[in-house]
């Protein structure tokens, strides 16, 4: 395989790739807001005595509530820190369009940089300052 076809490989793969980090991004972010409300949901406030706040079972019960809080603040960080990550990936991949440009664009460097191709763009620009003038002259 040559430059040429390993840049559209990479056009088709590099579509695939950004859709794939998409996919990631948003899901992080559901799945973040998934576990912060099963967080708060799960957590029973209602079993806490607030008669007697010093009790066992309401400093068991406040130990597992304030760890729930934490869980549901590392999973809206990590989520939010992924999602970040992901769109700035996705942003950075080029379009399947440009890689393709990128892949033209090469192929004519090398068209372009061959001897014979030099000799045939100078015949061309005679040919064209010969028609350029040519209309000139009719105007």
């Amino acid at each position: 395989m040559n430059s040429l076809s390993w840049l559209i490989y990479a056009g088709d793969l590099l579509e695939k790739a950004a859709t794939f980090i998409a996919v990631i991004g948003i899901g992080s972010i559901v799945g973040a807001g998934v576990m912060m409300a099963w967080c708060f949901m799960s957590a029973d406030f209602r079993k806490i005595d607030l008669r007697y706040p010093l009790g066992e079972d309401t400093k068991v019960i406040s130990e597992d509530i304030a760890g729930k809080y934490r869980l549901a603040k590392v999973a809206g960080i990590a989520g939010v820190c992924i999602a970040l990550l992901a769109g700035s990936i996705s942003v950075v991949i080029p379009s399947k369009s440009t890689v393709y440009m990128i892949a033209a664009s090469e192929m004519g460097e090398k068209v372009v940089t061959t001897p014979e191709a030099k000799e045939m763009l100078g015949d061309l620009r005679e040919v064209i300052a010969k028609q350029i003038k040519k209309l000139k002259d009719d105007k």
